[in-house]
């Protein structure tokens, strides 16, 4: 898949073949987006076109703060993994920043489409674009029947009777904790990226070591304790396994039983290495969530929280 940020340079390395592409944030490439996606990879093999995906960073709502902090689903890296494995030839990747912002829907069309020789441009139903989301369906369609290009519109696709969002999946993680539900809206699990870094090491002192996970700029799921696999992605020192996921259990919460604080931890135990633990410090890992498995309580003892530890361990291997 060839990568770039701008029109100009990435018809440049893909050439000159006829392009559709498909417009969007695609955060979480969820099954909605899977589908978009696959449909446009298909319908440019047959005709022997390059396929596009415009996409934007950081996400709108990110840029102009909408929601309270919002946090995306994934990382740019790991939506750029996901989008390259659907087989597409090319990501745009547009930087939002106050100049795109500032674009209306019309010159958004003249400046960024207008680019590339259209065959074919598909979006969501409710997709809009350009200063203040002037831009519409029918202002691309009045356009592509101008210029020769066909505007498609997909239709929403549903799973288990709820349509296929981001926000949706957001919600899912958020406010449910059901990474399960997440994963199927996902078509994978869902997965947080950081850094492992130097916590208290109290989990060593009690048999537990777990990797304190930091500098995520990702949404986190619900409070509490679930089961999950972690994998080194950073250059690692030798013995330590790199892109080879390991089972975990996963505590996201005040730690109550051992900490006074307000601050939210994501902490992950590596279990199948009983009474020793990699040395992951300061290498990047990525963590995914299989199943939530209780909510994070205060026990009345360090012993307590140990024989819980035991059990969730047992959870999640089963």
């Amino acid at each position: 898949m060839h990568h770039s940020n701008s029109p100009k340079s990435l018809l440049k390395l893909m050439g000159s073949h006829p392009v559709r592409l498909v417009l969007g944030n695609f955060d979480g490439v969820h099954k909605g987006h899977r589908e978009l996606i696959s449909r446009l990879v298909k319908r440019a093999q047959e005709g022997a076109a390059s396929s596009v995906v415009v996409t934007f960073d950081p996400h709108p709502a990110e840029f102009f703060g909408r929601g309270g902090g919002f946090k995306k689903i994934d990382t740019p890296a790991i939506k750029r993994r996901l989008l390259g494995a659907l087989g597409v030839t090319g990501l745009l990747e547009l930087s939002f920043n106050a100049e795109l912002a500032a674009l209306s829907g019309e010159d958004f069309i003249r400046d960024i489409l207008d680019v590339f020789p259209l065959k074919e441009v598909i979006v969501g139903p409710d997709f809009r674009f350009g200063r203040d989301r002037t831009g519409s369906v029918e202002l691309l369609a009045a356009h592509g029947r101008a210029r020769g290009f066909e505007v498609t519109v997909m239709d929403p696709v549903a799973i288990n009777g709820a349509v296929a969002s981001s926000s949706v999946v957001r919600k899912l993680l958020s406010e449910d904790g059901d990474v399960a539900g997440a994963a199927a809206m996902l078509e994978r699990p869902f997965c947080l990226h950081g850094k492992v870094v130097q916590g208290n090491q109290l989990g060593r002192t009690i048999g537990f070591p777990t990797a304190n996970i930091s500098g995520i700029n990702q949404i986190i799921p619900k409070i509490g304790v679930y089961s999950g696999r972690i994998k080194i992605t950073s250059e690692h020192s030798p013995g330590i396994r790199s892109n080879d996921f390991m089972p975990c259990v996963i505590n996201i919460g005040l730690r109550p039983t051992v900490n006074t604080g307000s601050d939210i931890r994501v902490e992950a135990h590596i279990y199948d290495s009983p009474g020793q633990s990699p040395d992951l410090y300061e290498e990047f890992v990525e963590l995914e969530f299989i199943k939530r498995l209780r909510d994070e309580k205060r026990f009345e003892n360090l012993e307590a929280l140990k024989a819980q530890i035991s059990k969730d361990i047992e959870s999640a291997q089963a």
